[in-house]
């Protein structure tokens, strides 16, 4: 009598559990984009999450881990997501069911990938390849060829990447899915801005943008924005990218996308050194600092120290300048992030230059060159041939000096590049 009451005992209770686990995974895959309400009930969600892993149910782990993960990054929990993408990850290639432990494992490789993982996202990435159809229109074919691009744009080699987004890019067309177009249309046109392409960047942005304000999505919206700020920055219309920017952080804010806040200040600070509004630069840096930092996030801690060296550069601080520059780089190489080193290494040049390190300064444009052209990152090729033009032009050498500074001024005039007027005075003076 005492082991059925006890038999009937434990039934009741796993069923329970398995209703208990049910009914919180639904409701997060129902609120997923509902940050406030994951808010108040995150922790019966997470206590489902170990009752699937205790009661072997793999399936709900990945679907609730899943649902969760965008919440998880927004609020900076990388540690919380990090460990439940694992025990999802354990979960489906325990239940020996391949479809699951692929997602499982694109879902480590694009959180691993967006923090500077780039070895582990990688290894994710080619585990997931082994186990889907690649030539099949499926949202996991999608998200494999995304992750290959976002890998291959991290470490510079734009050209894999552009071919890698444009085939995800026509799966989620096919797909209808609005989300994962505005998210490529970011990315390409991200990928455009860096080749100097401003024209076909803002083609993907206007694109991704109009997807983002249909959906209703503030995250979406948030990201994208900083891109096409990005690219108002860069040609010129500064009032402009700063109205934008401003959008986008008040958006960030709205959704608590702490990530969002820190690189939106960050960019802030750079806008903010061009338009030479020093203070309110180092208001902005200041702030994106202390979030990359309560965020570990080496991305935001590098870009900002690149930005602050740039403000102590331009009021003559230039031991300060230096030390930033240097934190900034062993930050970007935490991090692999190819852009952001080669910006790294023009802005060691200029600080050699203006200090007047000759040489050294020739070895940092000359190492940027190399890695620019080798990306095709044409903005970034001009700003390191007039880098060595200034170089020729302090050692007295006139002729490569204006054959270099011709070089980039070609390079960037087309574009509309903002900087391709400082360059045109240079050489107007350097002939007067």
């Amino acid at each position: 009598m005492i082991d059925q009451q006890h038999n009937e005992w434990q039934a009741r209770y796993y069923a329970d559990n398995q209703r208990f686990v049910q009914y919180w995974v639904t409701y997060a895959e129902k609120n997923k984009q509902d940050n406030a309400r994951l808010d108040l009930d995150k922790e019966n969600i997470f206590q489902a999450f170990h009752s699937a892993q205790a009661r072997h149910m793999p399936g709900y782990l990945v679907r609730g881990v899943t649902a969760v993960f965008n919440y998880l990054y927004v609020r900076g929990l990388y540690k919380v997501a990090d460990g439940y993408l694992q025990q999802a990850e354990q979960a489906a290639r325990a239940s020996h069911e391949e479809r699951l432990l692929a997602e499982s494992l694109l879902q480590l490789a694009t959180f691993t990938g967006v923090r500077g993982m780039i070895d582990r996202a990688e290894s994710y990435l080619q585990q997931a390849l082994a186990l889907i159809d690649v030539e099949a229109t499926d949202k996991l074919v999608k998200a494999a060829y995304q992750g290959l691009g976002t890998l291959n744009y991290v470490r510079g080699a734009y050209a894999d990447a552009e071919v890698y987004w444009l085939r995800s890019l026509e799966t989620a067309r096919q797909l209808d899915d609005l989300a994962s177009i505005c998210h490529l249309c970011m990315n390409l046109g991200m990928l455009a801005h860096h080749q100097a392409a401003y024209k076909q960047a803002a083609i993907y942005l206007q694109e991704g943008i109009a997807v983002a304000r249909s959906l209703a999505d503030p995250q979406l919206l948030s990201d994208i924005l900083i891109n096409e700020a990005m690219v108002q920055f860069t040609l010129g219309e500064h009032r402009q990218a700063e109205l934008v920017f401003t959008e986008a952080l008040a958006l960030a804010r709205q959704i608590g996308h702490q990530e969002n806040e820190g690189t939106i200040l960050s960019n802030l600070g750079q806008l903010f050194l061009t338009l030479q509004e020093y203070d309110r630069a180092e208001q902005c840096v200041a702030q994106a600092l202390t979030i990359g930092k309560l965020l570990d996030h080496p991305l935001i801690i590098s870009g900002t120290l690149l930005n602050w060296g740039g403000i102590a550069y331009e009021t003559g601080q230039y031991a300060k300048a230096s030390q930033y520059l240097q934190e900034a780089q062993e930050a970007a190489e935490g991090a692999v992030d190819a852009w952001l080193l080669l910006n790294i290494h023009v802005g060691w040049g200029e600080l050699y230059l203006k200090c007047g390190e000759l040489a050294e300064a020739k070895t940092a444009f000359a190492r940027a060159l190399a890695d620019a052209r080798q990306m095709n990152a044409t903005d970034l090729i001009a700003l390191a041939l007039f880098g060595l033009a200034q170089i020729a032009q302090a050692a007295g050498d006139t002729t490569p000096a204006h054959q270099l500074g011709q070089e980039s001024l070609a390079l960037l005039e087309p574009t509309g590049h903002f900087e391709a007027a400082r360059i045109k005075q240079w050489l107007g003076e350097l002939a007067g």
